[in-house]
């Protein structure tokens, strides 16, 4: 038995306190947003408040008649409960059982069959009984029947579905959520009190189900109110998760939002457009897009935002950050293969003009020459007629090849850029010496690379060069000709315009495109504005690495033997002015020391040559 002088007032005051803590409960109850949550929430609360209320009628009750009657209507009003926790716990936890028509049939039929079964006790007396008892103190009490305990165990069947969604949602919330489940707990342990009054005297057989409810509503919504909430908030997807305050501070955060922002745990008490700036913007913003520089490549998060649903925005927030790098990069790549192809459309609407304007002026010329009976300057119209019509379609080819590399390097593998220099000396035919300073790696689509090496020596053939050299620059690639330096009156940016035709018609599209063949490896292409020997062109992000070697293209394509690599320098100095003149830029302070020159194939039997003769 219970140790207090007045057991049958401790009884009654404990629900009494049980029936206002769920009507204080329900107060607060109104002021949720979620019409469904508040509904379930509503009900659970009411439903438990009447059943404590009666109950406590039923311990005080003056008459059987009156013990009967409170008896019975805790039992209806309080069944309803069991329906509106789960109602409650599906909505809260964001699932559609509370929807299902089916399933509210159920519950509407089951519930009905119930209620009739405990109005008629009278007659078949299975549920309970009520006798007038005088200990442990003066009270009418239940002694329950068969058909109590079974509705009962499926009743604490059906309470147990619905902590489970709860469980489930403050697992996957990715909070703090321990104090929640205890509370949980506390909800459920007054059904250990039903047992201890059923097999024993410590208490007297009543349900005590009311008070763990009371204890439910005040905690969760006075005591852990925002926690409560915020796991609502939170669906159960697997992303960054800051919640703010009332006030706009940080006030929590999951360990997704921990994994984007590893600093977030000194970021705690800021306010949100001080603690995160990027995030305060792009709310404003209709894309509400932030990017992150994770690793090697950029992350994009959708930032979106649930208010804290108790009264509304001034409860405070949730900030939910989706991550949407894939959507984003692909969005990105439409947008730069759009611009490439209105370039790549201006551009040969501007070569092919430029090209049908020769054609039209040298034709006029042969005209005339004809009429004047100049054979030879006829002839030499003629030609210049036909070299201008295999300038267009080699122009066409150059915008064919743009189109069918329009799309971004997907798949990449460790190509060295000794074996790409060679390959690029077999695929051109213009009178530049090409050089690798060096052979490293790099990660990129080896035919992409190619081109864009042949491309390089294109333009160093149309700027005049006489040896164009590929090497490496604090990881960068670089492409250095000893041709005309950049103009004191030219825009470098002028180089890589598709109708700018820097420095001459003849260089065409070859910057271009070697400006659009490193975009799509996710690489930027500069000219070195303070490089004044010739032009120097920049591939930065490519991430060169690997190791240099001591070989030449040529044993790389055709097998030579492999000889001194200062000789094949001496030998550029005395048989090629340009290989002269490019040892010399790579011997200049900023090259690596340890970089050796790969020489054509043309020079190396001349390197060879001197060597022995030396």
């Amino acid at each position: 038995m219970i140790g207090f002088v007045d057991e049958l007032a401790v009884y009654v005051l404990v629900y009494l306190l049980a029936t206002v803590g769920c009507g204080v409960g329900v107060g607060r109850a109104l002021q949720i947003e979620d019409p469904e949550t508040r509904t379930g929430l509503l009900g659970l609360l009411l439903g438990s408040g009447g059943w404590a209320l009666f109950q406590t009628a039923f311990l005080v009750a003056p008459t059987y008649r009156v013990a009967y009657l409170s008896y019975i209507a805790s039992l209806v009003v309080g069944l309803s409960s069991i329906y509106a926790w789960l109602y409650f716990a599906s909505a809260f936890t964001g699932r559609t059982l509370h929807r299902s028509r089916i399933w509210r049939r159920v519950a509407v039929g089951s519930y009905l069959a119930i209620i009739v079964l405990k109005l008629t006790n009278p007659l078949h007396g299975s549920y309970f009984t009520i006798t007038w008892v005088a200990e442990p103190f003066v009270h009418y009490e239940i002694t329950h029947g068969v058909s109590h305990w079974v509705i009962t165990g499926l009743s604490y069947v059906a309470a147990g579905i619905g902590f489970f969604m709860l469980f489930e949602a403050f697992t996957e919330a990715d909070y703090d959520t321990l104090p929640l489940a205890g509370l949980s707990v506390l909800t459920a342990a007054p059904v250990g009190l039903d047992v201890l009054g059923y097999t024993t005297d410590v208490f007297i057989e009543m349900n005590y189900e009311p008070i763990g409810v009371a204890v439910f509503a005040v905690g969760a919504l006075f005591v852990f109110r925002d926690r409560f909430f915020v796991v609502q908030a939170s669906d159960t997807t697997q992303k960054p998760l800051l919640y703010f305050d009332a006030n706009d501070r940080l006030r929590d955060y999951n360990s997704h939002a921990e994994a984007v922002y590893p600093d977030v745990d000194v970021r705690c008490g800021e306010r949100l457009s001080t603690a995160f700036p990027a995030i305060t913007a792009a709310l404003d913003t209709e894309t509400a897009t932030i990017r992150r520089d994770e690793g090697d490549e950029p992350g994009y998060y959708l930032v979106t935002e649930t208010f804290v649903s108790q009264t509304g925005p001034s409860d405070g927030r949730v900030i939910h950050l989706t991550d949407v790098t894939s959507a984003e990069r692909r969005r990105r790549e439409l947008d730069r293969h759009n611009q490439q192809l209105e370039s790549i459309s201006a551009g040969l609407r501007h070569e092919l003009l430029n090209q049908l304007n020769i054609l039209q002026g040298w034709i006029r010329q042969t005209e005339r020459a004809v009429v004047d009976g100049d054979t030879e300057s006829a002839e030499e119209a003629l030609e210049t007629v036909d070299d201008a019509g295999d300038r267009a379609v080699d122009i066409i080819e150059d915008f064919v090849s743009l189109t069918q590399y329009g799309t971004t390097v997907d798949e990449t593998s460790q190509v060295s850029l000794e074996s790409v220099v060679a390959e690029a000396r077999t695929a051109t035919d213009a009178d530049v010496s090409l050089l690798a300073t060096v052979d490293k790696t790099v990660a990129a689509n080896r035919s992409r690379l190619v081109h864009m090496v042949t491309s390089a020596v294109e333009f160093a053939a149309a700027n005049g060069a006489g040896s164009l050299a590929v090497g490496v620059t604090d990881g960068q690639i670089t492409f250095t000709d000893d041709g005309e330096p950049i103009g004191d009156e030219t825009n470098p940016g002028d180089y890589f315009d598709l109708d700018a035709a820097v420095p001459n018609s003849r260089a065409g599209l070859a910057l271009p495109k070697v400006r659009v063949l490193a975009q799509l490896h996710g690489w930027t292409v500069r000219l070195d504005e303070g490089y004044e020997a010739g032009i120097k062109i920049v591939v930065a992000g490519s991430g060169v690495g690997g190791s240099p070697v001591v070989s030449t293209p040529a044993e790389s394509a055709a097998g030579q033997p492999t000889a001194d690599p200062q000789s094949a320098r001496s030998a550029d100095a005395t048989a090629d002015r340009s290989s002269s003149d490019q040892a010399t830029s790579d011997a200049a302070p900023g090259r690596e020391s340890q970089s050796v020159s790969v020489v054509p194939d043309r020079l190396w039997q001349r390197a060879r040559g001197q060597s022995s003769d030396d």
